[in-house]
């Protein structure tokens, strides 16, 4: 015998419901982030910390332990400065451009937006004014994903750290490739 019986109906779909917010097509690869979940970042101070694409020594040189920046290395500070232009709120400790990173040691007191706003718009900005002055291709990436971040938890602390960011040149050694 036949049977009438429809199949049961599928639950409707909230507003909220990340099915329905998903754009079509294939899935995406969700990108995990490393963020602690217990840290707030938009009050203290951080040791910030983020690398060239590949870690390509693309931002200057060091040359007898002094750092001499490239175009793109210029740019970045110049970035930087912009970046921070705006935020009064912001204090910086230290800041090193090196061949294929960067530090920076930052105090933030909840009124500038999150540590992860003011790094991205600092690296969204150097990449987009590093394509308009031609440094970089349309489709080229000049910085690796994310960043690294240390919170600073007392005045020994942060001066530890600035005294590493400001030591940072003198201490270089070219190292081999990773891997």
């Amino acid at each position: 015998t036949r049977s009438n019986a429809r199949p049961p109906r599928q639950p409707s779909r909230t507003p909220t419901d990340p099915q329905r917010l998903r754009p079509p097509g294939p899935a995406m690869p969700r990108k995990n982030s490393i963020r602690l979940p217990f840290v707030d970042y938009r009050v203290g101070w951080f040791l910030v910390t983020t690398n060239a694409h590949r870690r390509s020594e693309i931002f200057g040189r060091v040359v007898a332990g002094r750092f001499e920046p490239s175009a793109l290395g210029e740019l970045i500070v110049a970035s930087w400065r912009f970046t921070l232009g705006g935020k009064p709120n912001v204090e910086v400790r230290a800041f090193q451009v090196m061949p294929n990173h960067l530090h920076a040691v930052v105090g933030l007191d909840g009124a500038s937006g999150t540590l992860g706003a003011l790094v991205g718009s600092m690296k969204s900005g150097a990449s987009r004014r590093a394509r308009a002055a031609g440094l970089l291709r349309r489709n080229q990436r000049m910085w690796h994903r994310g960043y690294h971040t240390r919170s600073l938890l007392d005045e020994r602390a942060r001066r530890c750290a600035s005294a590493y960011v400001r030591a940072n040149p003198a201490n270089w050694r070219r190292r081999r490739p990773y891997g």
